[in-house]
């Protein structure tokens, strides 16, 4: 049986800041009005064990 996809955290705040960051009409300071509505949703957010524990493999940024 396969298992149910994870509901995207906070997903409003998330395409308002993707939307302001690839607008033509790109404003930093607007951006970073979505960037801290998109932060403060995830916090508030309890963490699910879906997200706690990654069970595929996992991105590692190159040094």
């Amino acid at each position: 049986m396969e298992r149910p996809s994870p509901q995207p955290l906070c997903p409003k705040e998330a395409l308002d800041l993707l939307n302001c960051a690839t607008g033509a009409d790109f404003d930093p300071d607007k951006c970073l009005r979505f960037l801290n509505a998109l932060r403060a949703c995830v916090l508030e957010k309890p963490l699910e064990k879906q997200y706690a524990q990654p069970s595929g493999p996992t991105l590692k940024w190159a040094a």
